[in-house]
């Protein structure tokens, strides 16, 4: 595991080559920050199966991934495809599209040249599939009591390199059952188990049965923005917030008895030689 570390903050991270039984074919295995620390070295985040160590389909922390995996259509059971970000993956089942969840069988991950300095970690590596191929850097750094976490892509194949990403950090329940506001302008009916209070903080209904887990996808707009700014009830943090530089193209949100989420999506269809990179930033006041 890597660290960065100031007065503020120390933030692990997952180190790729290393701590491969943390790893799976869902999150991306480059940056992957699997824990926020605060002052008084208190954990921060959480995850489905938190404090349990997670399966690699669950995770914990702040893990980020890449929907759309690199495959042809008839794609069947035994056959092989690629995840940006992870590696070569072989198909356990036929459904489509890709599910991560049933396709857990990484059989070539990727190699990753990582190099630290003081307040940063940066990982980088190429992989090749069939016609895809393409360039990856992932940048975790800390800045006083911000993390930033910063992805690069570049398509270097002759197919166009689909991308649809979304962080995935996952925050412990707040005792008060309200969750997060976000900068988007939410344009539907926020339902049962969630609800949406007078603040404009989205809340969760205590008469629900959490274990189970609860997903909503959110109706918004945020035409005219060029990213968005979110807010995260914490018990240990007076304010988290959390922005990313981009507008969502989807925003989901899902939550079970240990834990939230929210998930802005961002998506980019990449041809030869183009690049798309994006930040998530998370700012903590203890």
């Amino acid at each position: 595991m890597y660290q960065l570390k100031n007065k503020f903050l120390s933030v692990d991270v997952v180190d790729p080559i290393n701590d491969l039984a943390l790893l799976g074919s869902r999150y991306c295995t480059g940056g992957y920050i699997y824990q926020i620390y605060n002052q008084d070295g208190k954990a921060l985040l959480s995850g489905p199966s938190y404090p349990q160590v997670p399966d690699t389909f669950d995770g914990q922390g702040a893990p980020e991934t890449f929907v759309k995996a690199l495959e042809v259509s008839d794609n069947k059971s035994g056959d092989k495809l690629a995840v940006i970000g992870v590696g070569t993956v072989v198909r356990s089942i036929d459904d489509h599209p890709f599910d991560p969840r049933f396709n857990r069988q990484v059989i070539e991950w990727l190699d990753w040249e990582v190099s630290q300095t003081e307040n940063s970690i940066s990982m980088t590596s190429q992989h090749s599939f069939q016609d895809w191929a393409y360039a990856i850097t992932c940048e975790v750094s800390l800045e006083g009591n911000t993390i930033h976490s910063k992805t690069s892509v570049t398509s270097l194949g002759n197919d166009p390199l689909p991308i649809q990403w979304f962080p995935h950090p996952f925050f412990p329940v707040p005792s008060t059952q309200q969750l997060f506001t976000s900068s988007v302008d939410l344009t539907g009916e926020i339902t049962h188990p969630y609800s949406l209070d007078e603040s404009g903080f989205i809340n969760r209904h205590s008469d629900f049965d959490w274990k189970a887990g609860a997903y909503l996808a959110l109706d918004f707009d945020n035409k005219g923005k060029s990213g968005t700014e979110n807010y995260q009830k914490h018990d240990l943090s007076k304010d988290i917030q959390v922005k990313t530089d981009y507008s969502p193209s989807f925003y989901p949100i899902w939550g079970n008895d240990k834990c939230f989420s929210f998930e802005p999506y961002f998506e980019a269809q990449l041809t030869a030689n183009q690049s798309a990179n994006w930040q998530v930033s998370y700012s903590i006041a203890n």
